[in-house]
């Protein structure tokens, strides 16, 4: 954990600035995931803040596991041994 993330624990609220700092993305591309209702996101007046719940939501749908092997064609064939 750095220090940055020890500091956003307690927040309810994080700035985009701050939630790009915390999932390690570019500012820009942070407004972008907002714009897109891809990480949602709550307006006060003219500022525009994520819920800390929304990122550790949206970081754990992004992290269950997944099978790779359901559905997929085998690579070498049984005609081509």
């Amino acid at each position: 954990m750095t220090a940055d993330d020890a500091m956003y624990n307690d927040q309810l609220f994080l700035t985009v600035g701050e939630a790009a700092k915390l999932l390690r993305l570019s500012r820009a591309f942070t407004y972008e995931l907002v714009a897109r209702g891809d990480l949602p996101s709550v307006r006060f007046g003219r500022r525009i803040v994520v819920p800390r719940s929304a990122i550790e939501r949206m970081v754990s749908d992004l992290t269950e596991p997944v099978s790779y092997d359901a559905g997929l064609p085998a690579i070498v064939s049984e005609e081509r041994r």
